[in-house]
């Protein structure tokens, strides 16, 4: 829900301000129509625009049949040494 998922930025939005690493989960609610994965995909490229300006991703993403985590830290703090540079990094 819209809602939800506003609440929840929020909440990255104040771990990274904080200098912590978020790992971001995207999932399905039991009971509800499944979302398509590139849909899914789509929805949480929506949702990380709204903290661009602060995060950045610093592993590649992790997907499932039904969920996906997204890891974010500051944009300003450097990669971690041996860090795999994430596929859809911004």
């Amino acid at each position: 829900a819209s809602g939800d998922a506003q609440h929840k930025l929020r909440k990255v939005r104040q771990e990274i301000e904080r200098g912590r690493r978020v790992s971001f989960v995207v999932t399905e609610k039991d009971g509800h129509t499944p979302v398509p994965p590139a849909k899914r995909r789509s929805i949480l490229d929506e949702w990380l625009v709204s903290v661009e300006d602060i995060a950045r991703e610093w592993a590649p993403r992790s997907e499932a049949k039904h969920m996906i985590i997204v890891f974010l830290q500051h944009k300003d703090r450097p990669l971690p040494s041996g860090a795999v540079g994430p596929k859809h990094a911004k």
